[in-house]
Order: structure tokens, then sequence, then C-alpha cells
């Protein structure tokens, strides 16, 4: 990569946020609907059957994990840093909550697994 291109090396560590991604990130930040948001964190965390915190699964054979929520848990210790969209990072912060939840009297569901939920119906026969 030549010199002139360094900035858009990909490295793990994090970058300074420019100054235009600072001005519209603070800028979004003062106009977030957080009321609403309290609306949405309710909803993340209505009718839990049984809560798992941070799950981390990996297999027995292995020292790796195939999913870790626990590495995501700076989102709920650290503040919005000004490299980060608002509005995504509380979105990340709710996709932290896992466990069994119930959406419906027959519907339930399983979060926090992965970046998908899955979904369980029960009918009339099993």
């Amino acid at each position: 990569m030549s010199k002139d291109n360094v900035d858009f090396e990909l490295t793990p560590f994090r970058k300074k946020a420019t100054e235009k991604t600072k001005t519209i990130n603070k800028a979004y930040y003062k106009k977030m609907d957080w009321d609403r948001l309290e609306i949405e964190k309710a909803w993340a965390t209505k009718n839990v059957l049984k809560d798992v915190p941070f799950p981390v699964i990996k297999p027995n054979d292995s020292l790796l994990p195939v999913w870790n929520l626990k590495r995501y848990e700076f989102l709920e210790e650290e503040d919005i840093p000004n490299t980060v969209h608002p509005k995504l990072w509380e979105q990340g912060k709710l996709n932290l909550h896992a466990g069994l939840f119930q959406a419906t009297k027959n519907i339930f569901q399983v979060r926090g697994y992965d970046l998908a939920n899955l979904s369980l119906v029960r009918g009339k026969t099993g």
C-alpha cells in the first residue's frame, strides 16, 4: 500500500473520527428521540422467560467460541465514541439481550445466540 493510502489500511485498532464524522454524530445525538429509545429498550426486554446474560458458545473440543456475546459487553460500559453513529451504538446495546422470550401467547423467541432470532410457534397439535 502506498504512503498516500495509509489512512485506509485495515487495522483492529480504533482510528480517530474525522471532524466531519464528529460533527454528524454529535448533531444526530442531539436530535435522537431518547423517549422512543426507552420504549425500544422496554420492548427488547419484555416478556423474558429465561434471561441468559452474555452467552458464550463453544464446542467442547475447541478453545475458540463460535458465538461470544460477552465480547460486546463494552457497549453497556462505555460512552458512545465519536467514531460511531449514536443510533448504531444504541441498536447494538438492544442486541445484547439474550434468552427465551414470549412474543405472544403461542409465539416464543430465542434471542441473542446469533444475529438472527429463532421463533417457535405453539400449534394446536404441538
